[in-house]
C-alpha cells in the first residue's frame, strides 16, 4: 500500500521489489536492501477477502499526541481518536494537561517525552475502545498515517504509526469487523522498524 504522489490516491497494487547491495554503516559490512520500487509505500501485505484496490479515505497524516483527539465523520459514523499518558520536556519536567492542550500543532514535535501512552477509539456515542498502548514514547511523533476503508464494509479501518523513540516506527494496522459490535476495530498486523545504530 502506498500513496501515489501525482494523483494523490492511496493505491494498493502488487509488491515492486528492488533489491539491491550497499554498505551498511552500522553493521560494517555489505547487506542486502529490499525496497518498493513504489514511492512512499507503508507496508507490504498478503491480500484478503473484499481487499479494495483504492481506498476510500476519511483522514490522514494527523498526530496523535495527548490532548489533541481527533475527530471526524466517515460514512455516516462519528469516531473520535483519544490519545492519552503523561507528558514530559525532560524525564523531571512533566507538561500539564492544560498546557498539551495550549500547544499548536506546530509545537507538537518530537522533543516530548509520553509515559503511559494510550490510544483509544469512540465510534458515535458508543464506550471508547483501546486500541494501543505504549509504556514510553522517547522524543518521537505518534500519528495517524491513514483512516478510511480498506475491505470494502463502510467501516473504519486504521494504519498508525506509534513508535516508542526517535529512532524508529512501530506501524499498527487496524481492520474493521461488522460481526463484532463490542470490538469493531482489530489489530492484525504490527511490526517495528528500527533505525538506530
Amino acid at each position: 500500500m502506498y500513496k501515489d504522489e501525482k494523483s494523490k490516491k492511496w493505491i494498493i497494487t502488487k509488491a515492486d521489489l528492488k533489491i539491491s547491495y550497499g554498505r551498511d554503516e552500522c553493521v560494517g559490512e555489505d547487506v542486502m536492501n529490499i525496497k518498493s520500487n513504489h514511492e512512499n509505500a507503508v507496508f507490504f501485505f498478503t491480500p484478503f477477502e473484499d481487499l479494495a484496490k483504492y481506498s476510500t479515505i476519511a483522514i490522514e497524516d494527523k498526530k496523535l499526541f495527548p490532548e489533541h483527539n481527533l475527530i471526524f465523520n466517515f460514512k455516516g459514523k462519528d469516531y473520535q481518536l483519544i490519545p492519552t499518558g503523561d507528558c514530559f520536556e525532560t524525564q523531571d519536567k512533566p507538561i500539564s494537561n492544560v498546557e498539551m492542550k495550549a500547544k499548536t500543532d506546530d509545537e507538537l514535535i518530537d522533543n516530548i517525552i509520553i509515559n503511559n501512552y494510550q490510544l483509544s477509539v469512540k465510534i458515535d456515542k458508543k464506550t471508547p475502545l483501546q486500541l494501543a498502548f505504549i509504556d514510553g514514547i522517547q522524543f518521537a511523533t505518534p500519528s495517524l498515517i491513514w483512516a478510511g476503508d480498506l475491505n470494502n464494509d463502510d467501516l473504519l479501518d486504521l494504519i498508525l504509526n506509534l513508535p516508542d523513540f526517535y529512532e524508529a516506527q512501530h506501524i499498527f494496522l487496524f481492520l474493521s469487523d461488522k460481526n463484532d459490535i463490542e470490538k469493531p476495530l482489530k489489530k492484525v498486523a504490527d511490526f517495528k522498524i528500527v533505525n538506530d545504530c
